[in-house]
């Protein structure tokens, strides 16, 4: 074979069968991939999208979690996605220095509780209503 040696031709011979291979292989994702073609498809998240995206993953560690902040102890601060132990003191903390929370929003006023946490914890918290009658 044109004056090659025996592992040239070997090497010629396994570039051609995965050059082949290849080819094979682009011609089926081309014309039997299982994948949709999302090249034309556009999504846009809103904000309340993430927020849900991130309730939902936060289900894992949290799932059918209901917590009365006013009442919750630390260990049950401890249970929400993103709130370790030190964040679960400085709530109990806050809360003792202010005389409890009136809503939910004032979370993000303890220090270690943003915007991001905020929103992961909003659909597992909750404050009772006080009933001054």
């Amino acid at each position: 074979m044109l004056g090659f040696s025996r592992r040239e031709k070997v090497a010629v011979l396994f570039l051609l069968c995965f050059f082949i291979a290849g080819l094979l292989l682009y011609w089926y994702r081309d014309n039997y991939s299982p994948l949709p073609d999302t090249q034309g498809i556009n999504i846009k998240l809103t904000a309340d999208d993430t927020a849900r995206q991130v309730a939902v993953q936060g289900k894992k560690k949290s799932e059918g979690l209901s917590i009365e902040i006013n009442s919750a102890e630390e260990s049950d601060f401890e249970k929400l996605p993103g709130i370790g132990r030190v964040t679960a003191a400085r709530i109990v903390s806050f809360r003792k220095a202010n005389g409890g929370f009136e809503s939910i929003s004032q979370l993000m006023d303890v220090k270690g509780i943003g915007e991001k946490i905020f929103n992961r914890i909003k659909p597992y918290v909750f404050v009772k209503k006080q009933n001054n009658n």
